[in-house]
C-alpha cells in the first residue's frame, strides 16, 4: 500500500485500514467497515455532482430560451398591458367598497376564519420557535437520530421552496402573459357580476386573487395603488397577506430584460445552492446515524446473547492461566486459590472445572 502522506486527504487516495480504539466502541466490528463507509461516502459525493452538472445544464437551456424570449419588446407589450390592468383594477375596487361599504367585515367574518385555521395547522405541523440545538454525544444516537429528522425536514422545506423559486422564472413571459390573461378574465367576469343582485363573492376573486397577483408581477419600477396588505387584513391573522403570498407561491416579475441573467447569477441560484447543499448534508448525517444506530443495536444483541459464553470463556482462561502461577489465586473465586487441592483449585494433571451454568 502506498503511505506516501502527501496523498492523504485527496478524494482519490485509498482510505486508511488502520483500527482506532473507537472503532469497536461504535459498534463496527472491523476497520474495513469504515473504509467501506468512506468510499460509499466519496461515491455518493460524485454522484450527487453527476447530477447536479446534468441539472444545471437543462437550468442553462431553459435560461438561455427564456431570455431570448424576454425581449424588450415583449417586456414593454407586457408592461403595457399590466398598466391599463392596474388602472381597471383602482376603478373595480373603487366600485365594489362603494356597493359593499362593509367589505372589510365581509373578509374579517367570512375570509379571515379560514386564515387562521390555516395559520393554526400551519403552528401545528411546524411550530413557532428557534432551531433546536444539536444535542451532544452524551445523549445518544436516538436522540441525535430525532433531531436530525427535523433538522432534515426543515431543510427540505426550505429546498422545496427556492427549487420552486427557479421553476418560476424559468419563463417569465409565458407566465407573466398568462397571469394577466387570467386577470383579464377576471376584470371582465366583475364586470357582469356588478350588475347582479348579489356581488359578495367578487370579494374573493378581487381581493384575494386579481390584486395579489397583479401585485406580484408588477413592474420594479412601477407605481400601483392596489396594495394587497391594504386589503388583506385580518385581526386573528396578523401576517394573513404574507401567508396568502407563501401559497400563491413565486411568481416572475416585469424586471428589465437585462436583468434577468443576473436575478439567477445573483440571487436564485446562490440561494438554491446553498439550500440543495445543507438538504444533502442533512440527509447524509441522517443516513450516517441511522446505519450507526443499525450496527450498535446488533452489535448489543449479539453481545447480550453471547454473554454468558463470553464470561465464561474468559473466566476459565483467567483462572486457569492464575492456576499455574504461585500466588496468583486471587483471580479465582474465594477458597478456590491456585494449588489448594480439595479446594477447587487445580493440581498438576487435573483441568479446571467448568463453572456451573446460571
Amino acid at each position: 500500500m502506498n503511505t506516501d502522506s502527501s496523498q492523504t486527504g485527496s478524494a482519490s487516495s485509498t482510505p486508511p485500514l488502520s483500527c482506532p480504539p473507537s472503532a469497536v466502541a461504535n459498534g463496527k466490528n472491523h476497520c474495513i467497515e469504515l473504509a467501506i463507509d468512506e468510499i460509499s461516502r466519496q461515491l455518493a459525493m460524485a454522484d450527487r455532482l453527476k447530477e447536479y452538472k446534468t441539472e444545471l445544464e437543462a437550468l442553462l437551456q431553459k435560461t438561455k430560451s427564456a431570455s431570448d424570449e424576454y425581449t424588450v419588446a415583449k417586456r414593454n407589450e407586457l408592461v403595457k398591458r399590466w398598466t391599463e390592468q392596474d388602472k381597471k383594477i383602482a376603478e373595480l375596487i373603487k366600485t365594489l367598497t362603494c356597493t359593499i361599504q362593509d367589505w372589510k367585515s365581509c373578509i374579517e367574518d367570512c375570509v379571515c376564519p379560514l386564515f387562521k385555521e390555516i395559520a393554526d395547522l400551519d403552528q401545528e405541523l411546524y411550530g413557532n420557535c428557534e432551531p433546536l440545538p444539536k444535542p451532544e454525544a452524551k445523549c445518544g444516537l436516538y436522540r441525535l437520530r430525532s433531531w436530525q429528522l427535523w433538522d432534515r425536514d426543515r431543510k427540505k422545506r426550505d429546498y422545496d421552496i427556492n427549487k420552486a423559486k427557479l421553476a418560476a422564472w424559468e419563463k417569465p413571459a409565458q407566465t407573466i402573459d398568462k397571469i394577466l390573461t387570467d386577470n383579464a378574465k377576471l376584470l371582465a367576469d366583475a364586470a357582469k357580476t356588478l350588475g347582479q343582485a348579489d356581488v359578495s363573492s367578487l370579494i374573493f376573486d378581487v381581493f384575494f386573487k386579481l390584486v395579489p397577483m397583479s401585485w406580484l408581477i408588477k413592474p420594479t419600477d412601477a407605481q400601483s395603488q392596489n396594495d394587497p396588505a391594504k386589503y388583506i387584513v385580518c385581526s386573528a391573522v396578523p401576517d394573513a397577506w404574507a401567508r396568502l403570498k407563501q401559497m400563491i407561491g413565486e411568481l416572475p416579475q416585469l424586471i428589465e430584460t437585462n436583468a434577468y441573467m443576473l436575478q439567477f447569477c445573483d440571487t436564485l441560484l446562490p440561494d438554491y445552492n446553498a439550500a440543495k447543499d445543507a438538504y444533502a448534508s442533512a440527509e447524509g448525517d441522517l443516513k450516517k446515524t441511522v446505519d450507526e444506530i443499525d450496527r450498535a443495536e446488533k452489535a448489543l444483541d449479539e453481545k447480550k446473547k453471547s454473554l454468558e459464553r463470553d464470561a465464561k470463556t474468559r473466566l476459565i482462561a483467567d483462572c486457569a492461566a492464575a492456576s499455574d502461577k504461585p500466588g496468583n489465586g486471587a483471580k479465582c473465586p474465594p477458597g478456590q486459590g491456585a494449588g489448594q487441592p480439595g479446594q477447587g483449585g487445580s493440581t498438576p494433571g487435573q483441568s479446571y472445572a467448568q463453572p456451573a451454568a446460571y
